[in-house]
């Protein structure tokens, strides 16, 4: 009887490997090597740390370059007319016109030290 199961046990064994063998595929080590880094865990997080790396290096040197903010408003016109009574006469009207522009001028370097050097500059006119 265990001859019989040794047997059957071997035939079975041969129909399993002989269904695999079809699939089998002869490897060379370059080959293996190439599967393994691509398939392989432990290869995906260290291509996803390296990404961020390069992501959190170009932050940082970006971090340093200049910022410069130039704000300009548009020109505000006003025109005003008021009577001004003149004794024995007809009134007088003056005009009033004014005109206001104004721009400001924001330069930051960041620095080293968590801190900026700045630079601000403003410019207004009235007429």
């Amino acid at each position: 009887m265990t001859a019989a199961l040794t047997v059957a046990g071997f035939f079975i064994t041969m129909v399993v490997f002989s269904a695999d063998a079809e699939a089998q595929y002869v490897l060379s080590l370059q080959d293996a090597i190439d599967i393994t880094l691509e398939k392989s865990y432990d290869m995906k997080v260290l291509q996803l740390n390296l990404i961020q790396s390069e992501q959190n290096y170009l932050a940082a040197k970006y971090r340093f370059r200049t910022n410069i903010n130039l704000s300009l408003d548009t020109p505000v016109w006003s025109e005003r007319i008021s009577p001004v009574q003149v004794p024995n006469s007809i009134p007088v009207y003056n005009r009033f016109s004014t005109m206001r522009m104004n721009g400001v001028l924001d330069i930051r370097q960041p620095l080293p030290t968590d801190g900026y050097g700045a630079r601000q500059s403003q410019l207004y006119q009235a007429n």
